[in-house]
């Protein structure tokens, strides 16, 4: 059976909404004084729209380059700070609950792929590539005497991907496409934790860890036209790192190191999608 080449061009829009969490815990409590204290934070349904852009073109053959750039606007959520004591969960020496509604989200990815007609109705795309993943999140206070909290965690999560992405022809003009994306990463973070002045600052602690994420993404597309599609795509993510380095910054300037037990976050969105397709 003949195959068909792919798009020569295939550029998609997206906007919506997107909702994440995000926690990680040190052998440590926040001012580095007490290794015997699990120390944890965690941002719950950071929220807000979100828009993004994704290009595909094929440059030879059933070859492909892709190109995915997401951005999304934090306009609530919450987030704990917890301290327990002997190390673990069951005995809390301080737990707080501060806004989380500012901030932002930055994902690209750039790659290289191949398209493959299975059936004149059904293809499948691996490719593989680099992709980043950076979180701007904040503590913010709206009540006295903390109303002058304005305290960061940003992160990135970067490395290599691989893709798979399945798509089929329901009818003459409605299409179903789902794909799965493994990242695997090397993490960091950078936080400034504003009120406590015994850190320093802009830069008060940094973590670094290995880790890896998942995305899988389902979109229904309905043909308008030859060029113009419109639909819908919903999508969940998944990033998790090993154990790694909680370095702290003292305004003394002595660095101390404890342990990172962990990062994880996950996040989902839904999105309304407009692609545009021309020819060869």
């Amino acid at each position: 059976m003949a195959q068909d080449p792919p798009a020569k061009l295939q550029l998609s829009v997206t906007g919506g909404y997107r909702q994440e969490n995000l926690r990680w815990s040190i052998a440590g409590n926040a001012n580095g004084q007490n290794p015997n204290v699990l120390s944890e934070l965690k941002w719950k349904a950071v929220a807000g729209p979100v828009s993004g852009m994704h290009v595909q073109y094929n440059f030879f053959n059933h070859w492909l380059l892709e190109g995915e750039y997401e951005h999304t606007f934090y306009l609530s959520g919450k987030v704990a700070d917890n301290d327990y004591g002997g190390n673990n969960r069951t005995n809390s020496v301080y737990a707080q609950q501060f806004n989380a509604n500012k901030g932002g989200a930055d994902r690209w990815l750039a790659g290289l792929g191949y398209h493959l007609m299975v059936t004149h109705t059904f293809s499948i795309t691996p490719s593989a590539g680099y992709g980043q993943f950076h979180q701007s999140l904040y503590l913010v206070g709206n009540t006295a005497p903390i109303n002058d909290l304005n305290s960061s965690y940003k992160t990135t999560w970067s490395g290599a991907y691989a893709q798979l992405l399945c798509a089929t022809g329901l009818t003459k003009k409605l299409n179903l496409a789902t794909g799965f994306r493994y990242n695997q990463v090397r993490y960091k973070a950078s936080a400034n934790w504003n009120l406590i002045r015994e850190f320093s600052h802009p830069e008060s602690f940094r973590h670094t860890a290995n880790g890896y994420g998942i995305n899988i993404h389902t979109a229904l597309l309905y043909r308008a036209s030859h060029i113009h599609s419109i639909g819908i795509k919903g999508s969940y993510s998944q990033w998790q790192t090993g154990r790694g380095i909680d370095e702290l910054y003292l305004a003394s300037g002595e660095p101390e190191q404890t342990q990172l037990n962990e990062v994880r976050s996950s996040g989902w969105q839904v999105v309304v999608e407009w692609r545009i397709t021309l020819k060869p």
